[in-house]
C-alpha cells in the first residue's frame, strides 16, 4: 500500500520511475522522478555527515537542519497528489514490464538464459526439490525431454569451457588451496573436469 508520508517509499518508487524504461512516458512519472531524487540528495547528504570520519562543527545540528528539509518536502501538499499520479502512472508499465520479462524467462532455455550464463552463478545442476503434486501443476510448463537434453548439453558446455579457460589448472601450484578451506576444488560435486 503507498505511504505518502514515507520518504524511504518516495526514494525507491522514485527509482523505478528514473530508469530510462520509464522516462517520459508520462508527466507524473517525471515530477515523481524528480522529486524522488530531490529527497535522495538529501538523505545521500545525511549519510555522508553520519559516516564521515572527519569533525564537523554542529554535526547533529546539521543533520536535523538536513532532515527538516526532507519532513517539509513530504509535508508539502503537492507530494503527496505526486507520488499517488506517479505511483498510478508507473504501475501499469512496471508490471507489463514485469510480465514480459517473466514471460521471457520462462520459454527461454535455462542454459540458453542469460542470468545463468555463469558456470559461477548460475548451477544448472542444482534444481529445487518439489513434491510430487507440483508436476501435476507444472506439466504444461515443463521442458520436452529433447529441449532439457538440448539445454542441459549447452549448460555443460559452457561450463566446461569456462572451466578450460579459467579453471584450476591457471593457479599457480602453490595457491591452489585457500588457508582454511574445506576442500580440494576437485573434490566439490559441482566441478567438472
Amino acid at each position: 500500500e503507498l505511504d505518502t508520508t514515507s520518504s524511504d517509499q518516495l526514494v525507491s518508487i522514485g527509482d523505478i520511475a528514473g530508469e530510462k524504461d520509464y522516462r517520459d512516458l508520462n508527466e507524473a512519472i517525471n515530477k515523481l522522478a524528480r522529486l524522488s531524487k530531490r529527497v535522495k540528495r538529501l538523505k545521500d547528504e545525511i549519510t555522508e555527515m553520519e559516516d564521515s570520519k572527519e569533525y564537523i562543527e554542529n554535526k547533529e545540528e546539521k543533520i536535523g537542519e538536513v532532515q527538516e528539509k526532507i519532513d517539509e518536502i513530504m509535508e508539502h501538499e503537492d507530494t503527496a497528489q505526486i507520488m499517488t499520479e506517479g505511483y498510478e502512472a508507473i504501475s501499469d508499465a512496471w508490471a507489463e514490464a514485469g510480465a514480459k520479462d517473466w514471460k521471457l524467462r520462462l520459454f527461454v532455455k535455462a542454459g540458453e538464459d542469460p542470468s545463468r550464463s555463469s558456470p559461477v552463478g548460475g548451477k544448472f545442476t542444482k534444481k529445487r526439490k518439489l513434491p510430487p503434486e507440483a508436476d501435476t501443476i507444472m506439466v504444461d510448463f515443463y521442458l520436452s525431454p529433447v529441449d532439457a537434453i538440448q539445454s542441459y548439453i549447452t549448460s555443460l558446455v559452457r561450463k566446461v569451457e569456462y572451466e578450460r579457460l579459467f579453471g584450476r589448472h591457471k593457479i599457480p601450484v602453490g595457491d591452489k588451496r585457500k588457508p582454511g578451506s574445506r576442500f580440494w576444488h576437485n573434490e566439490d560435486p559441482e566441478y567438472v573436469p
